[in-house]
């Protein structure tokens, strides 16, 4: 049995499917690769808030994160004090108690 000297040229249509192939598959890894990263720093994100506000405490007793938070309300209730359109319409108490 004799071996050929040459290889068999693949044609035109099936040089188009194996490329379009390794195209598929590359970008099937970068999205892989993006969707870990992405999940990756959503846990590390989570688990540093976690970490970070699980013993705060004022010398009162009361949490930080009441305080924080309560700031976070006031200084957005400014705003639209400000900036609202209708600012007469604005019922600071209704929306502290909304953000509650």
């Amino acid at each position: 049995m004799e071996i050929p000297a040459q290889q068999p040229q693949p044609s035109g249509a099936e040089r188009t499917a194996r490329t379009a192939v390794l195209i598929f598959l590359g970008l099937a890894v970068m999205t892989l690769m993006f969707g870990a990263g992405f999940a990756l720093r959503e846990k590390t994100a989570t688990t540093k808030t976690v970490v970070s506000n699980a013993g705060a405490t004022t010398g009162n007793g009361t949490s930080s994160q009441q305080t924080v938070g309560s700031a976070v309300i006031d200084e957005i209730i400014n705003v639209l004090k400000s900036q609202y359109v209708d600012r007469k319409s604005i019922d600071p108490a209704a929306l502290q108690d909304a953000a509650i």
